[in-house]
């Protein structure tokens, strides 16, 4: 979960139906949804606060965009996701994860998926997938549900809460962006082969966490299979290109770009100990039920009832002192359409306001129970979701999670970590094993051949860098205020 921002105070709202309906039926309509949807995306999926980084990758996409057919200004930014994944919004707006940025093994691999993505903005893909399927309307990537169903104040109905995407272009458009991808990588003086090589990096790590639960992936949105690969890699050879050098020349001064990244769970969006939730930033630390399923993102903690059939919500809601005046502007945000209605409330103690409302849903009417809790300077809402007597069943329950927001223990605290990538050469014959363990990585054995394009069985030479992850300890960053990051 984020720091709670200005803003928070508004509903939730899925970027599913914050399109409004908008059709793209010019470029300029690409700009106009595209900048509106850009900052939902940022708002609900979370982006990297490093901004030396985010200038790297943005310089490459400008050079690429410099090659890029069509008349559209682009700004690139990294998503906060482990998961390797990429997506592009009508108007110029593309996001990489840091989980592709830990995957990709060189700068020629970046350019080639950063130069896919920018061919389904220049080639207007998405206003090409909106006219086939007969709508006028265009919605962000959608997520899939964090823990069960969330509440979408906007439709005025339970859907799933925004969590993985699911823009699908059809294998004409994916292969278009793969060959003229490869041409304005190739014009801007990166090998072409980068895409094929990316790909064969993708996979080898999906098949390493084949059968694990994991969010979707670059794979996912954008299928592959060896055809693919092949045909990426024989559309590359048959290009004339004159390489150039890169913003970082070798494979040290790229590895030094990305150095210092989150691998894995990033700490200033809260880590989950079990049902408990830990935000070190924050200083808060929030007991959920046992037996309740509790996931973090970045908008949100969420719990599901065993029986699946209640879900809590915690949530920031921004700066402020007032409990109930932060409900008042909570509900005044509410649209009509979303048939909320207030059932009163009362104060809890000096620093909480409780209250109940009804909201009219497909599945049928359906309660809200939220208590808002001022802590720090802030307004945090425990929201409670599910039929009448399920609520009230759990009212209990939820109070307690209301009253158990605290401070972090110095315990607490000195347990949370977190892995950085960090590079480092090996020696004369020496197994990755045998590296692993001389340079105190992190990851798996397995992880750290994927990571580096290696078999496991690889035997090193003298100088080789490879990357790897260090534990370290967490640095409390202190949040600016009304920050939503």
């Amino acid at each position: 979960m984020s720091d709670p921002g200005d803003d928070a105070a508004a509903p939730s709202r899925s970027p599913s139906h914050a399109a409004g309906g908008d059709p793209l039926l010019t470029p300029e309509d690409d700009r106009v949804v595209g900048a509106k949807q850009a900052q939902m995306a940022a708002a609900e999926y979370g982006l990297v606060d490093d901004p030396p980084l985010v200038a790297y990758v943005d310089a490459v996409g400008q050079r690429l965009a410099h090659n890029a057919p069509g008349d559209f200004q682009y700004r690139f930014q990294i998503v906060n996701e482990d998961v390797p994944n990429a997506f592009a919004l009508p108007g110029g707006y593309v996001f990489v994860t840091r989980g592709l940025l830990l995957l990709v093994n060189s700068e020629d691999e970046l350019a080639n998926v950063m130069g896919h993505e920018i061919t389904h903005v220049a080639e207007r893909h998405a206003a090409m997938q909106q006219a086939a399927a007969s709508s006028p309307v265009f919605a962000l990537p959608k997520l899939v549900q964090v823990a069960g169903a969330g509440v979408d104040m906007a439709g005025g109905q339970l859907g799933e809460s925004p969590r993985a995407w699911l823009a699908r272009y059809g294998r004409d458009e994916e292969s278009d962006a793969d060959r003229i991808g490869e041409q304005i990588a190739a014009a801007a003086g990166w090998s072409p082969q980068g895409m094929a090589e990316f790909l064969r990096d993708l996979e080898s790590a999906m098949r390493l966490y084949a059968g694990a639960p994991r969010a979707p992936s670059f794979l996912d949105s954008h299928p592959s299979n060896p055809d693919r690969i092949t045909a990426a890699s024989l559309d590359a050879s048959m290009l004339r290109w004159a390489a150039s050098p890169g913003i970082a020349p070798d494979r040290a001064q790229f590895l030094a770009k990305l150095d210092g990244l989150v691998v894995g769970e990033d700490p200033s969006e809260g880590v989950l100990r079990g049902t408990l939730f830990l935000h070190p930033d924050l200083d808060l630390a929030v007991s959920f039920p046992d037996g309740w399923e509790v996931q973090n993102s970045h908008t949100a903690v969420g719990a599901i009832s065993p029986e699946r059939d209640a879900e809590i919500l915690f949530e920031g809601q921004g700066p402020g002192t007032d409990p109930r005046a932060a409900a008042d502007a909570f509900f005044a945000k509410t649209p009509p359409q979303a048939h909320v209605q207030r059932k009163g409330g009362v104060a809890v103690g000096a620093n909480a306001w409780h209250e109940q409302a009804e909201i009219r849903t497909e599945q049928g009417m359906l309660v809200l129970d939220v208590t808002w809790v001022a802590v720090g300077g802030s307004i945090y809402r425990v929201t409670g979701v599910g039929p009448g007597v399920v609520i009230a069943e759990q009212r209990e329950v939820l109070s307690d999670v209301a009253r158990g927001i605290r401070p972090l223990t110095a315990e607490e605290r000195r347990s949370i970590r977190v892995k950085r990538l960090r590079s480092a050469t090996a020696q004369q014959a020496e197994s990755l094993e045998a590296f692993s363990a001389r340079v105190g990585n992190a990851w798996g054995l397995l992880d750290l051949a994927v990571a580096n394009d290696l078999f496991a069985d690889a035997a090193l030479s003298q100088g080789q860098l490879l990357k790897i992850a260090v534990e370290e300890s967490y640095v409390t960053r202190t949040p600016a205020s009304g920050s939503a990051h």
